[in-house]
């Protein structure tokens, strides 16, 4: 006897991506697609929140900045506004001659905020934990989704594979954040794979737009 165990890629949860590309080609609405593999679940609607995306985790230095003028809080309350450019920050959280006390927020007033070279939607908090540096990303559920899917899925997939992507991205967020936590969710595999606004793509943020605010449901 010889027996054979194994999965795919990834946790291993849920939906099958390349099972629901197949489901897709023959025809099946995203719907059907995620009965198939949700079984005893009904779609129904979430509620809208803010996730925070762990994006640096105990590095010795981030990079901040922005395209224009933006803001940083630190918390003592000081504000500053701070040219456009870019700011590398270490532990002692200085720029220029002036020390910040942890944790900053930093919000952009129009073009988005930049850490170490990729853009995100929302604001970041940087903070210091035993002496290395960690960057979160507050964003809203439906913009944060605009960064996971093309990165969980081709956007060249059909249409109905990436709104059942979309649906599932959405209820796997919701089911697995820690909001007592110091963050919500890792911004790779650890969660489900996040690059914000220069991952976007105009096929899977339109899935995400026609599927929004719709979750997979379990006894309520």
């Amino acid at each position: 006897t010889l027996s054979v165990t194994g999965r795919g890629w990834g946790h291993g949860i849920g939906m099958s991506q390349w099972g629901a590309y197949g489901f897709a080609l023959r025809g099946a609405t995203y719907e059907q697609i995620l009965a198939h593999y949700y079984p005893g679940t009904e779609l129904g609607k979430a509620g809208g929140t803010t996730m925070r995306v762990l994006l640096v985790e105990g590095a010795a230095t981030v990079t901040v900045g922005s395209d224009a003028v933006f803001t940083l809080k630190d918390a003592g309350g000081a504000t500053r506004e701070l040219e456009p450019g870019r700011y590398k920050l270490g532990r002692a959280l200085k720029i220029g001659a002036e020390t910040f006390a942890p944790p900053l927020r930093l919000t952009a007033k129009g073009p988005p905020l930049i850490v170490n070279g990729a853009r995100y939607r929302g604001t970041v908090t940087v903070s210091v934990e035993k002496g290395k540096v960690n960057a979160i990303n507050s964003v809203g559920l439906e913009a944060y989704l605009l960064g996971v899917v093309p990165r969980e899925v081709p956007r060249t997939w059909p249409v109905e594979a990436l709104k059942a992507q979309a649906v599932a991205a959405r209820s796997y967020a919701l089911a697995t954040r820690k909001p007592s936590g110091p963050f919500d969710v890792y911004a790779d595999v650890r969660s489900q794979v996040y690059a914000g606004l220069d991952a976007e793509a105009v096929e899977t943020s339109a899935a995400v737009q026609a599927t929004a605010g719709r979750a997979l449901l379990f006894g309520g």
